[in-house]
């Protein structure tokens, strides 16, 4: 299999992944400019929580190689059954969350938060991510009962 037609073949996972940032990304767009209109709106500067918030460098560089990994894995991915494309679905859309929420660190240099929620505050990038992973579990059960 050669190049192209690997990215032919996952450019619907791609495509995805990169919807899920830039929607994330013109709603954080919209929250600069307009921070009135938002309940409340967080620069967290660390990761989830403003863990490591006092060493931004280490979150960026670590955000930043996880996503380039985690992206990269994409192709990598198996999609031969129902379950394994539901599981790639998942992965891309905690992928573009991600990817998201990186760009934000790279060169805002924080994360635009402003969907609070209990004692946090999330940005849809976040909830990407959470629905991902549910995504993700949901075709691991759908593969291991096909498998039984």
């Amino acid at each position: 299999m050669n190049i192209r037609s690997v990215f032919r073949n996952n450019l619907p996972y791609f495509a995805f992944l990169s919807g899920v940032a830039l929607i994330d990304q013109i709603v954080k767009h919209r929250v600069e400019k307009h921070p009135e209109e938002f309940a409340q709106v967080v620069h967290n500067t660390g990761f989830a929580g403003e863990k490591l918030k006092n060493r931004p460098d280490i979150v960026r560089k670590t955000a930043f190689a996880l996503t380039a990994l985690g992206i990269a894995r994409l192709p990598f991915m198996a999609d031969d059954s129902r379950s394994d494309r539901i599981m790639k679905t998942g992965w891309a859309m905690i992928m573009g969350g991600a990817l998201s929420n990186t760009y934000d660190r790279v060169i805002r240099k924080y994360v635009v938060d402003y969907i609070p929620k209990g004692k946090y505050v999330y940005n849809l990038g976040d909830f990407a991510i959470y629905s991902g992973l549910s995504v993700t579990i949901a075709g691991a059960v759908l593969d291991r009962k096909g498998k039984e």
